[in-house]
């Protein structure tokens, strides 16, 4: 209420946006965009997977090739899905689950890790060797 009037609240909304304010969130959604294009065409995926049990290498599958797979770790089994050039635990002997609650990895480098059964689930292939991660002098 002001000076005794009753405001209406459709006259508290904000005003439409100016060409300013529509240019510049078509600009920012245009950035974004094409540096998430940028970022998805030069990550490399991984070739293959490798399991270790125990720091020893036990299995190598492709990734090429959509399967599942049982892994026999230190305190049960534990069952892997390849799919779409992604690798993820969808079932595991150990209590928390961590190793499941992961998800899938595709990326050289990635890892999936299950303490209690002393497994390490590790995406191999070409690095990126062509791009500077860092110099120092």
């Amino acid at each position: 209420m002001i000076n005794g009037t009753i405001r209406s609240p459709l006259l508290l909304l904000p005003k439409p946006f100016s060409l300013a304010d529509l240019l510049l969130v078509g600009f920012l959604v245009l950035s974004g965009g094409t540096s998430w294009l940028i970022v998805r065409a030069v990550t490399h995926s991984g070739t293959e997977v490798a399991v270790y049990v125990e720091n020893q290498r036990r299995y190598v599958f492709s990734l090429r090739k959509d399967s599942r797979e049982i892994i026999e770790g230190t305190q049960g089994n534990m069952v892997l899905e390849i799919h779409g050039g992604q690798v993820r635990v969808i079932e595991s002997s150990c209590p928390l689950k961590i190793c499941v609650k992961m998800g899938a990895i595709s990326s050289p480098g990635r890892a999936i890790v299950c303490l209690p059964n002393k497994v390490v689930i590790v995406i191999e292939g070409d690095r990126q060797s062509d791009w500077i991660d860092a110099v120092t002098q």
